[in-house]
């Protein structure tokens, strides 16, 4: 920042002020962009300074060892924000929707442009939670995002198809009333009608396929919890008889009379315990092709 302090020298304001625009201009996009938003932000708070307790010469001496700018060049840029930062507009953000209530249907955006907004944003949270899941370890919280996620971007997917649909209708049906009053043949507008309800089935078909796999989603779930369940039960039974079999082998070393009908039990049991772990092995496999 040495040349805006040189620019602090400039004997009127309103010199200070050109120079300071010009060096602005000089700046790379990142800097200017990172020093703008930082300044205005920064006007904000000042602004409502009854209610922050700050003002130009608390948030200088704040700033100043942080970003490495001297108290002048900044009280230049406080004092000036509409001359060299006006075009300057902060959007507050908007965070991605939510379904955290399966039984409640999520308030979805009306316009296709928002609609087309939130199908961004949530698609950018998708790919992060894609990328947070890829990693190896395992979230619960967020596998159930994603889920969440996805099932938010089908509804939006859909009314947006929804609202093209009704769009397109209603300039089909501009066009049939504008042409029927050029006197258009029968012919003519039963044609048209047959392609709007070739476009309408066409709709349906996909709205059918959608709503069979979500449905399809939560029975897999469902069914993959019970195995989950099914698996932890086979493994306890598993650990119950390998006890059985240690315990059993230290009676026969304690008993030697009674050798030969424990070594049956042992073999039943061993039996009984390879039939298990076969069990156990179907099981993973078909959960982990799922």
């Amino acid at each position: 920042m040495p040349r805006f302090e040189e620019a602090c020298g400039r004997s009127t304001e309103s010199e200070k002020v050109q120079e300071f625009q010009r060096l602005l201009k000089e700046l790379p996009e990142c800097n200017y962009l990172l020093i703008s938003w930082l300044i205005v932000h920064m006007d904000h708070v000042i602004s409502k300074e009854l209610e922050t307790k700050m003002n130009i010469q608390n948030i200088s001496i704040v700033l100043s060892p942080t970003v490495q700018i001297s108290n002048r060049v900044l009280y230049v840029f406080f004092t000036h924000v509409q001359d060299l930062f006006g075009n300057v507009i902060l959007k507050q953000v908007t965070k991605p929707l939510r379904w955290s209530n399966m039984a409640t249907m999520p308030t979805l955006p009306e316009t296709q442009e928002s609609i087309k907004e939130e199908i961004r944003r949530q698609e950018f949270l998708l790919n992060c939670l894609h990328r947070d899941l890829q990693g190896g370890i395992k979230d619960l919280s967020k596998e159930e995002r994603l889920w969440e996620v996805q099932r938010i971007l089908t509804a939006l997917k859909r009314k947006l198809r929804e609202a093209k649909r009704q769009e397109c209708e209603t300039k089909i049906a501009q066009e049939i009333a504008s042409l029927s009053k050029e006197d258009v043949s029968k012919e003519e507008m039963n044609e048209n009608e047959e392609v709007i309800n070739i476009l309408l089935a066409q709709e349906n078909e996909i709205l059918t396929e959608q709503e069979e796999l979500l449905a399809m989603e939560q029975f897999l779930r469902r069914q993959i919890a019970s195995e989950k369940e099914e698996i932890e039960r086979l493994r306890a039974e598993i650990a119950e008889i390998q006890s059985r079999q240690q315990h059993g082998r230290s009676e026969t070393e304690e008993y030697s009379s009674d050798s030969e009908s424990e070594s049956e039990d042992e073999e039943e049991l061993q039996i009984i315990l390879e039939d298990l772990q076969r069990q156990n092995e179907e099981l993973e496999v078909s959960f982990g092709g799922k």
